[in-house]
């Protein structure tokens, strides 16, 4: 990636967990979202063979498809004159490349020649499904034939999957949840009609995605889980499931549930306030507590994307918050991003780090202490430290944890100053000018 907005140039191996960690309009959300871009092109091409198989048109496949990313991009971004020299390229992992730079003012995504061969195989995959599915008249069909127009129509949909997983050599759902979280709790009552093109592309599809979940929360936790049991062979991770409940309850001191229509946050069998009435942590983490709980009950595989999980929480339950997102991470091979400012969310991964180091010397000592559950592998973490335009890694190659000086910066800089006023209270010290605050340096 270079020059990006406050980037200036940054080279990233993708991990299964990516901390971002800086001042603000440092370029975390930059990076972030580029990650997210790249990824969910896979829903794109997607929706591009569907859209095609239903128009019957598949006219210039690869400049089509470049329409849509280049629309994607400007949903994501915004106007793309302002940017001079940009480019981002991502590779996939198994020779597929896509890179997205500018030709006279406007964004050029270009496909290398794996990736156009891929694509283009699906495209061929899915002229074949059309080209059958038109020789099909429904109105002459017996109810067998139907079942078995439905079975192919299965089989197909089974087939672009695998094969748009293996064009992006990824098999997981995208979720991205944004920043800004609370002002959807404080328009709960009209959050289904808000879909305004004035809402970015992700906090719309951030909307769309709480909606359609909602309902899934007019029953209980315990009573989602056995639903899930009876209704499904899928395999339940249940001792993660009661960790995870156990979490939620412990940051949102309560239970929440949709009744009636309503968001509402319930401390007991009737005692509830609604989602907008309730503090600003609870607002801001509700959803994602109650995602990551649905990814683990039903087992997907998930790459997600959380901005500034920490907003209006307390340090233990930024903790708290973090052990969640470790249980996500380890219930399956899921991947995390996330973008902070704060220095306990590093902490908190720091301790789960730790756990898993001393877990391999004395694995029933450290279960005592952190459920095993928690622990993080550290060749799975990339922790970086966003500013001045550039991305450094702050994983210590020793120790293999987050460097403790940048966890620790800020507070010594603010212990500093307490200091350097206790030396002037006592006499030991004069406040020289290239120690004072921003204002007394003006």
């Amino acid at each position: 990636m270079k020059p990006f907005g406050p980037i200036e140039h940054v080279e990233l191996t993708i991990d299964d967990i990516m901390l971002f960690i800086g001042p603000q309009a440092s370029g975390k959300s930059t990076i972030a979202k580029s990650i997210y871009f790249f990824k969910s092109l896979k829903d794109d091409c997607i929706r591009y063979v569907l859209d095609s198989i239903d128009t019957n048109n598949f006219d210039k496949p690869i400049g089509t498809y470049c329409k849509r990313i280049r629309k994607k991009f400007l949903d994501f971004w915004g106007s793309s004159y302002h940017l001079k020299g940009l480019l981002l390229e991502f590779d996939y992992g198994n020779g597929a490349r896509v890179v997205v730079d500018l030709k006279s003012g406007y964004v050029n995504p270009t496909f290398n020649a794996v990736f156009q061969k891929k694509f283009l195989e699906i495209v061929d995959h899915a002229v074949a499904y059309a080209r059958e599915s038109s020789r099909q008249d429904p109105k002459f069909l017996s109810s067998s034939e139907i079942l078995a127009v439905e079975a192919g129509k299965r089989v197909f949909l089974k087939k672009l999957e695998d094969q748009s997983n293996g064009l992006f050599n990824d098999h997981r759902d995208m979720i991205f949840v944004p920043a800004g979280r609370s002002l959807l709790a404080t328009l709960a009552d009209q959050i289904q009609n808000i879909q305004s093109p004035k809402l970015d592309y992700l906090m719309n599809a951030f909307i769309q995605r709480i909606n359609n979940s909602k309902p899934l929360f007019m029953k209980t936790f315990g009573e989602l889980v056995m639903d899930r049991k009876k209704l499904t062979q899928q395999k339940i991770q249940f001792d993660f499931l009661t960790a995870a409940e156990q979490i939620i309850e412990n940051v949102l001191k309560g239970r929440y549930q949709f009744d009636a229509g309503e968001e509402k946050l319930y401390f007991s069998r009737d005692h509830y306030t609604k989602l907008n009435y309730a503090s600003s942590g609870q607002q801001e983490s509700m959803w994602i507590l109650l995602l990551i709980f649905l990814i683990i009950l039903e087992n997907r595989r998930a790459f997600m994307v959380f901005e500034e999980p920490e907003a209006h929480l307390f340090p233990e339950a930024q903790q708290d918050i973090v052990q969640l997102m470790a249980l996500l991470s380890n219930v399956s091979d899921n991947q995390v991003v996330i973008t902070t400012h704060s220095p306990y969310i590093l902490s908190s991964y720091n301790n789960l780090l730790y756990a898993h180091l001393v877990g391999q010397e004395k694995p029933e000592h450290t279960q005592l202490l952190l459920d095993r559950r928690l622990w993080i592998a550290p060749r799975r973490l990339g922790a970086y430290l966003v500013s001045n335009g550039r991305c450094e890694s702050i994983v210590d190659t020793a120790s293999h944890l987050i460097k403790a000086e940048t966890i620790d910066g800020a507070s010594e800089s603010i212990n500093r100053t307490f200091d350097r006023l206790f030396d002037i209270e006592t006499g030991a010290d004069d406040l020289r000018q290239d120690t004072a605050s921003p204002l007394h340096r003006v």
